[in-house]
This record gives C-alpha cells, structure tokens and sequence, in this order.
C-alpha cells in the first residue's frame, strides 16, 4: 500500500479574507486592510486578532505536516514488515516441508530458526520509537503503546475537524501481529509442532497487517477531507 503524499503548499494564510466589517485581510504582511470612509483609499493597522488568527493557522499546519510525516513512516514501516514476515515464513517452511525435515540440532535447522528470530527483532526495532532528536511521531501509530507512551496522533485538518489518526499497531507483541520467539539454540530449538504454531501465527499476521495498512489509509484520507 503506497499512500500519496498529502500536500501541504497551498499556504492558507496567503489568501485575503474579508471580514464582516469589509476589512480585507493581507496574509503576507499580518496585518488588517481596511477601507476608509470614502472607499477609495486605504491604511494598514497592525491587528493582535489577524496576528493570532495567523499563528493559529500556521500551527494547524505544522501539525498537519507532523502528522502527514507519521503516516508515511508508518506506512514505509509496514511494507518492511510485510517483507519480514514473507521472509519468516519462509524460512519455517524451509525447516518442516524438506523431506526429510532438518532434524533437531542440525546446522541447518538451527540457522533457519536463527534467521527467523532475527527477522522478528527487526520487526520490533522499526516499530521502536527512535532516539531524540528524530522524534517519535511514526511510532505512536505502528508500535507498542507501552513503549511509544502514547496510541495514536491526534491533529485538526485545515477545515478546523479534529481528526484521530488511529495506533495501527504492527510490532510482534500480542496487541500486534503477535509472532512468536522459537528456541534456536542446538539441543533445545524448536519442535515442529512449535514451527507449524508460529506459521499459523504468520498467517493471521499477513491478514492483521493488511487490514491495519487499510485503516492508515483512511486515516490519511482524513486530512484531506
């Protein structure tokens, strides 16, 4: 799933406004152009309303940015994830379907749980927030609400909405796509009764993943709206 970059140039303070009293408001200088008495001329006043009226505005739009950049990291965070889990599986698969499956202990079986563990960690370090002064924006939808501190970005659109860009939460914890850790150390890895479990689980993640890069999208949409 791609989402398109929502554009945030079209400056709003850059289009005049005209008041109830027929001011007309110059966004680039912040200030209010009123006409005087006869209508053919007129003065600039400096105006504490326009200046406010700007600086809340310009706010609603860094937020709109902030929160535009979250949405895209998100979404960038859950296509390598989609790719990991494709990865893990089949990396399980590998394990259980060569006939005569890798016993328990071989070389080859304990490398390839190895490399499914790893592509698990993975999963779990992209959903982690990142050290200041990166921010953590991204993470407050895709990642654990117990580590991000926070689920889900809260923002107003352009339009003055409240709009709720909901956690989709895609780490491998159980409130996520809820993968399991297999043992992968020689003489205790995991039984293949454990390796079909986690392919179960992978399954049902592919599908959980899918449906939470759909609810981004909508989401996103409502920036727009």
């Amino acid at each position: 799933m791609a989402i398109q970059p929502i554009n945030n140039d079209p400056v709003l303070s850059n289009l005049p406004r005209t008041t109830a009293t027929g001011q007309t408001v110059d966004a680039q200088n912040g200030m209010l152009k009123k006409k005087n008495a006869a209508g053919d001329s007129v003065a600039f006043v400096a105006s504490g309303e326009a200046k406010s009226e700007f600086a809340r505005i310009n706010s609603t739009k860094e937020a709109i940015a902030v929160a535009a950049r979250a949405i895209h990291a998100a979404d960038e965070v859950m296509d390598a994830v989609g790719k990991n889990l494709s990865k893990m599986k089949e990396s399980l698969e590998t394990i259980v379907k060569n006939y005569p499956p890798f016993p328990h202990g071989s070389d080859e079986r304990i490398k390839l749980l190895m490399s499914y563990n790893s592509l698990r960690k993975q999963i779990d370090d992209l959903t982690m927030p990142p050290p200041p002064p990166d921010g953590t924006e991204y993470a407050k939808i895709v990642g654990d609400p117990a580590v991000a501190g926070i689920s889900g970005i809260n923002v107003t659109n352009e339009k003055g909405v409240p709009v709720k860009i909901n956690a989709q939460e895609v780490h491998t914890g159980p409130t996520g796509l809820d993968i399991p850790v297999l043992p992968d150390h020689p003489g205790d890895d995991a039984t293949d009764d454990q390796i079909y479990e986690a392919l179960g689980h992978l399954d049902a993640a592919v599908k959980t993943l899918g449906e939470r890069q759909s609810g981004l999208a909508a989401d996103a949409q409502k920036l727009l709206a």
